[in-house]
């Protein structure tokens, strides 16, 4: 019987239950963009967002958007968000919070404060949307070997593989 499924009594049910969609974005901040937070992907499954970004940004290579190409070695930041929603209506709900909260701040003052700002007009506010999830996906600059990487690639490792490949091969001749 398939997994999940639920006793009840002596029979078993099995619960149906749709998996959730799950939208991933990514905004960037780049060196030749003066540090401008700039949607990079907006909208990708978690496959998307790994053969767009995650292979490219890991082998230090180059990213494709549109018709533009981006070095990695020219981000300066990376955020990676994750939302149940697709990114129009996360921004339609910023736009809508953040005019609420601009009414009511007008309703109890005559002056507008300077920093009222009204958010979820531009792609880049979708980094507003509280899902930030960049630590699970990158744990190093651009280019940078994973720690599996760096891991397998370490002395200590070569000296321990090399040792155990040794003693392996003495207890197998001296059985033999």
């Amino acid at each position: 019987m398939p997994w999940p499924f639920v006793l009840t009594g002596l029979e078993y049910t099995q619960v149906m239950e749709k998996p959730e969609q799950r939208y991933f974005h990514v905004v960037i901040c780049a060196s030749n963009a003066m540090d401008k937070p700039v949607l990079l992907f907006g909208d990708l499954d978690e496959r998307q967002l790994k053969k767009q970004f995650l292979i490219p940004y890991r082998t230090g290579g180059r990213l494709a958007f549109g018709a533009k190409f981006l070095n990695v070695s020219d981000l300066t930041a990376v955020k990676i968000l994750e939302t149940v929603e697709c990114k129009e209506k996360i921004l339609n709900a910023l736009q809508e919070d953040s005019l609420r909260a601009i009414d009511e701040h007008n309703q109890k003052f005559m002056w507008t404060p300077v920093e009222a700002v009204a958010l979820g007009w531009d792609e880049e506010d979708i980094i507003y949307a509280d899902a930030d999830v960049t630590h699970r996906y990158i744990d190093g600059p651009p280019g940078a070997p994973s720690h599996l990487r760096r891991v397998l690639g370490s002395r200590g490792f070569k000296v321990a593989t090399g040792t155990l490949i040794f003693l392996a091969a003495s207890a197998w001749f001296d059985l033999g």
